[in-house]
């Protein structure tokens, strides 16, 4: 799955789908996916999340501002990240010309990833 691919984590197949669209406005994009979880389904994702090369397990991002010292050598192209509600992803592809996004709720049990050019 091409969002496993931009975020290095493996989504459960075990998922139902809420939300899968693709926008087209001219030169601009967007890709949305939304997926809701079950414990088992939750579990493996949050371990996926915990083993990717992403994860900084020292970050903690409460205000949904992210510092750009935060993206290290490791984590130039994209960070996964703790914040209040449970995890989050911020990256970028193409040069930077595309930002990859993600969020995992653990408590609503969904996860949302989005990625595009403006």
């Amino acid at each position: 799955m091409e969002f496993e691919k931009l975020t290095k984590i493996n989504i459960p197949k075990d998922v139902v789908v809420t939300k899968q669209e693709y926008l087209d406005m001219n030169q601009d994009f967007a890709k949305k996916f939304e997926i809701k979880l079950n414990r088992t389904s939750l579990a493996d994702l949050k371990l996926s999340i915990l083993n990717s090369t992403y994860y900084n397990s020292a970050v903690f991002i409460d205000n949904g501002i992210i510092d750009s010292k935060l993206f290290q050598k490791a984590h130039e192209k994209g960070l996964w990240y703790r914040d209040n509600n449970g995890y989050s992803f911020y990256g970028f592809i193409n040069n930077g010309r595309e930002v990859v996004i993600a969020k995992v709720d653990t408590l609503a049990m969904t996860a949302k990833f989005e990625y595009g050019s403006d």
